[in-house]
């Protein structure tokens, strides 16, 4: 789970690969899965899920737990993920917060 979350804090730790209302976008802005090897942007949900095949039960297991350090942190202000990326609030430094807490409290 750490490297997973580790991934995807990289994918989108400069701020112009970070976006909001969408999974993921390529360089062009075109809207894509976030898997597609065009992607270049993702949103918090976005990045969790850029390196799942289809079906990972993995991705419920990384959102869920990002999900609750969302909940702890803003004190059930955000009802989950999306909900939290895509705030007008939300900034590109609160979303990297969230993944380095979630990346210290990993099990390995």
């Amino acid at each position: 789970m750490r490297d997973r979350l580790i991934a995807a804090r990289a994918r989108i730790a400069e701020p112009e690969n970070w976006l909001q209302g969408h999974f993921a976008r390529t360089a062009t802005g075109k809207a894509v899965l976030p898997a597609d090897p065009k992607a270049t942007c993702f949103c918090l949900v976005g990045t969790l899920r850029a390196d799942d095949t289809p079906d990972d039960p993995a991705f419920s297991s990384l959102v869920a737990f990002v999900t609750k350090i969302i909940l702890h942190r803003f004190k059930g202000r955000f009802i989950n993920a999306p909900a939290f990326n895509d705030h007008k609030d939300t900034t590109h430094a609160g979303v990297l917060r969230v993944l380095d807490i979630a990346i210290e409290r990993a099990p390995c």
